[in-house]
């Protein structure tokens, strides 16, 4: 991820960092796994999928 993150600001592209409280380096708890499917979603869908 953090690799799809460096490209994509270093192109220009807009990004947003989330850290979630109590996680160490990688996700552990599901609700974390839950909440980063559902930034990565919302972010495809806003600058993707319904791109200008």
């Amino acid at each position: 991820m953090r690799n799809l993150y460096q490209a994509i600001r270093g192109n220009g592209g807009i990004t947003r960092l989330v850290m979630l409280p109590n996680e160490p380096h990688w996700y552990t708890a599901l609700e974390s796994n839950e909440q980063l499917v559902s930034e990565m979603l919302n972010w495809f869908d806003t600058y993707v999928k319904n791109a200008k």
